[in-house]
């Protein structure tokens, strides 16, 4: 079968010391079948890390509990307890002679050995010999010199110095007295979950009799040897210079390995020997994107599929294209004949699922990005993917472990951070778990509106009203029109008792108001700081408004927008607020929407000058502008 002599060249490659090769070799088989232990118990013995030969081990274990290599290689990484240690029975003196035989008498040297006062006294006399001899080499004969000639050794005691002891403080984590490895780095992604994708083969295999490079090149692709499959092709390209193919793998080999001039120019040229490969225009397009993410490749593509309407990566790299111009629509056509030529394949679903995502299909889209993730749990995009569609479905938990995942394996995307941070925020995660994402977000790009406003967000919940401050003020600083940034920023200074600062920020957030949800925000903040600065007649007129709102339009908000509880806040506030009957009436109108703020009306001395603005009449703050 093809699986038997696929395991003996992966345990020839480990016998002649080619790990990679031998890895390679057995996760294929396990991508074939996860049920064989003895492909678990071969792929420990060629893992980088002790962590993953456990892992392995425990698998081999799992499926043969009495594998006494396993167990062996258990006990060896300090994974399980070493057997018990069981003593051996005394040995006992046997005479071995034939049966029915007596043993011959003892004589000389024996006989005396046999008799026990003997052979005391011998031993006793012989000891004392030696005794006597060593303290005649030690002591010596004469000054500093022993029996032997050699310097006679004195012991001097170090005088004592007193030293602070270590203390060994109460821990969680139980003491393990056997040095066990440390695990570095991500567990990689076929060994987290069961593998049931097999990549498909190489389009471009055209037989070659001649020239065994070429076959070993491919030999070196198949095995990831990038480094070798280009040696080898290269070396095909001189003894074949009229096969296109060979310039094709040598440019292929070029751009895995991020070289993408030198790829483009290897496609070239086999472009040059024949116009019609259309193999090499798909080459020229993802080089050209590898130089710029925003290239122009549309005409490679085209022509690829052109000179070969069966290329289906092709396709899929042209959807992607339309996917990143935003036209969904017609990247779905493309997806359609992918699903024709290749219909297991997970990018395709990849794909399917961003282009739904792009046209607010969002079922379709988790549908088509679980698809993808089962079909090839490496495929890192899918992870990111299926977070962000789990959120769009309010699957919290699907969308926290796959971001979880993808950030593991590519801690270095921000966005994948963001992501994990929107996920903990609205899966009600602690707090804390949304400063940690966002903060490595902003630790690798500090333009991100959205992280600042996440952390800002988090802050407030935990009470933290300075590095709320902090946070809300870079939102605004990096995008003034941010309807979150500036009401975050008024919450934030409200919570650090700038009660007059946070009145003028929530006023700047008033002339950004969008819908009614926003709205609501704004009365209800805004009111809690006119109380704040005892200008209860001024929050009179936004407990009144937002009462009014809640009320006409509590049917149409959006469930769980804002707190229930804020409609009887209301309505407590305006019963404990509203001054005695014989108090001058007041006429409490509701502020208009938008385009007025409300003002306060007391008697303090603080003087309020409007200023128009290019959107709305805001009342000018009645203190210095606020800082962070």
């Amino acid at each position: 079968m093809a699986e038997d002599v696929m395991l003996k060249e992966a345990i020839d490659a480990i016998e002649q010391g080619q790990r990679k090769r031998a890895r390679d070799l057995l996760t294929r088989l396990l991508r074939a079948d996860q049920e064989n232990s003895d492909y678990w118990l071969w792929m420990s013995s060629v893992v980088d890390t002790p962590k993953e030969q456990v892992f392995c081990l425990q698998k081999v274990l799992h499926l043969d509990s009495h594998n006494e290599a396993a167990k062996q290689g258990m006990v060896l990484l300090g994974a399980a307890p070493a057997p018990a240690i069981v003593n051996p029975a005394p040995l006992v003196r046997r005479e071995w002679a034939t049966p029915g035989e007596k043993a011959p008498p003892a004589t000389g040297f024996q006989a005396l050995m046999a008799n026990p006062v003997a052979r005391w006294l011998t031993l006793g006399g012989v000891g004392g010999v030696v005794l006597l001899l060593l303290m005649l080499g030690f002591v010596g004969f004469g000054p500093g010199r022993g029996l032997f000639g050699g310097v006679r050794l004195t012991i001097t005691p170090l005088p004592w110095t007193e030293r602070p002891t270590a203390t060994l403080l109460p821990t969680n984590t139980p003491r393990v007295r056997t040095p066990t490895p440390t695990f570095v780095g991500p567990t990689p992604l076929w060994m987290l979950l069961e593998a049931t994708y097999t990549p498909t083969p190489l389009y471009v295999n055209t037989p070659h009799p001649i020239n065994e490079s070429y076959r070993a090149g491919l030999r070196a692709l198949q095995n990831s040897d990038l480094q070798g499959m280009l040696g080898f092709m290269q070396q095909a390209s001189t003894v074949e210079p009229e096969a296109p193919d060979t310039y094709y793998y040598v440019g292929e080999a070029q751009r895995l390995e991020g070289e993408y001039e030198a790829a483009i120019s290897a496609y070239q040229a086999a472009l040059s020997v024949d116009a019609g490969f259309a193999p090499a225009y798909l080459g020229l397009a993802r080089a050209r994107l590898g130089l710029d993410p925003q290239a122009e490749i549309l005409d490679d593509l085209d022509q690829a599929l052109e000179y070969d309407s069966s290329l289906a990566e092709a396709y899929l790299e042209r959807a992607a294209y339309f996917i990143r111009q935003g036209e969904f629509e017609t990247a779905l056509g493309d997806l359609a004949a992918v699903n024709e030529l290749s219909p297991e394949s997970p990018l395709l679903f990849l794909l399917q699922a961003q282009a739904y995502f792009g046209l607010d299909q969002y079922e379709v889209a988790l549908q088509a990005a679980q698809s993808a993730h089962d079909l090839d749990i490496t495929l890192l995009p899918a992870y990111y993917v299926l977070g962000q569609v789990a959120l769009t479905n309010d699957q919290y938990r699907l969308a926290i472990d796959t971001l979880e995942t993808y950030t593991l394996h590519q801690p270095e995307d921000s966005q994948g951070w963001i992501a994990l941070a929107r996920a903990y925020a609205l899966g009600n995660r602690d707090p804390e778990d949304v400063v940690v994402a966002a903060g490595q977000a902003i630790a690798l790009d500090d333009q991100l509106v959205e992280a600042y406003l996440l952390r800002g967000a988090a802050y407030l919940e935990l009470e933290e009203g300075q590095p709320a401050v902090n946070d809300f003020f870079q939102a605004r600083r990096l995008n003034s029109e941010s309807f979150l940034a500036n009401l975050g920023f008024g919450r934030a200074l409200l919570l650090t008792d700038r009660p007059a600062d946070a009145w003028s920020q929530i006023n700047a957030a008033n002339a950004l108001v969008e819908d009614d949800v926003q709205q609501a925000q704004v009365y209800f903040w805004r009111a809690t700081a006119l109380e704040a600065l005892d200008e209860n007649r001024a929050a009179l007129i936004d407990w009144q408004a937002l009462e009014e709102l809640l009320t006409e339009n509590q049917s149409d908000l959006p469930a769980g927008a804002l707190p229930n509880t804020w409609l009887g806040i209301a309505q407590d506030r305006l019963v404990t607020l509203t001054p005695p009957p014989d108090t001058p009436t007041v006429t409490l109108t509701p502020s208009p929407r938008i385009t007025a703020s409300s003002t306060p009306t007391g008697t303090q001395t603080r003087t309020s000058t409007v200023t128009p603005t290019s959107k709305a009449s805001t009342v000018t703050p009645p203190s210095k502008t606020p800082t962070p």
